[in-house]
């Protein structure tokens, strides 16, 4: 069995059909755009994330200052002290 035709379905007959295009009247209006307070928020918590994910992890400026410091064997004695009185809680 042989099938020559499928009934109704002409593709090239469906490709050549126009349509009309209506005109609408000229609006004076202008375009506007209103964003709720919720959308700001989120916004600026987006632009956030993003700008602290492209942040590096380990802030080498911050690393270099402790190194420093615990090579001073003045303040690592007074550091100990110091975690030692709040440790008893004396102030």
């Amino acid at each position: 069995m042989m099938i020559d035709k499928l009934k109704g379905i002409e593709p090239i007959e469906t490709i050549s059909k126009k349509s009309s295009v209506q005109r609408t009247g000229r609006v004076d209006a202008e375009d506007t755009i209103s964003i709720s307070a919720e959308s700001q928020r989120l916004s600026e918590a987006y632009l956030a994330k993003k700008i602290a994910m492209q942040a590096p992890d380990v802030r080498m400026d911050k690393v270099e200052d402790v190194r420093r410091k615990l090579e001073d064997p003045s303040y690592l004695k007074h550091a100990i002290e110091e975690i030692a009185n709040r440790f008893l809680g004396i102030e």
